[in-house]
């Protein structure tokens, strides 16, 4: 769905990719595109949610903050809590990243993402993986993960490995 949106002045508008481009009057605004932000009187932040993340966390207050976290850096996110939740939610939701605890009530994340990584429909989606084991331990985890982050981590760290394995995965 698209809708016109009346701009009164020219104005610059960030695509929250690092470009600015400058617009005079109307402006089409895409559903993907979540709010625009006025700064001072004539700048305009254009902030657009694309990406899309699924986040597979068993720990309900870790789920939270990662969701928070997420859509505060401008992605869509999905976020589930059971390994039985991932396979529907990958068909439906169609992320364009995963992050995925390795440590899921009864299930193991390392599994879950070599058996999506065996799919066709999934092979292409980057996997980020969560952990609390050591660096060491880290180290020998043998699993098809573009990625595993220990906890805790640094936030900034987190959103520098996800906008990596995008950019990566050609997102």
């Amino acid at each position: 769905m698209t809708s016109l949106l009346y701009i009164p002045a020219s104005v610059e508008l960030y695509s929250g990719e690092g470009s600015f481009y400058r617009t005079n009057g109307f402006l089409e605004c895409p559903e993907k595109i979540c709010r625009f932000e006025y700064r001072h009187t004539c700048l305009v932040r254009l902030l657009i949610m694309e990406k899309k993340i699924l986040v597979v966390e068993d720990d309900v207050l870790l789920r939270a903050a990662l969701d928070n976290f997420l859509t505060h850096e401008h992605f869509q996110t999905l976020a589930v809590g059971k390994a039985q939740e991932v396979g529907p939610a990958v068909e439906e939701f169609r992320p364009d990243l995963i992050l995925m605890d390795i440590r899921l009530d009864g299930d193991d994340g390392r599994i879950i993402c070599d058996q999506l990584k065996a799919q066709d429909a999934a092979s292409h989606i980057p996997i980020i993986l969560l952990t609390g084991l050591s660096y060491d331990e880290i180290a020998l985890i043998d699993c098809q993960a573009d990625a595993i982050i220990g906890k805790p981590y640094d936030n900034s760290a987190l959103l520098h490995t996800i906008n990596q394995c995008l950019k990566a995965g050609g997102v």
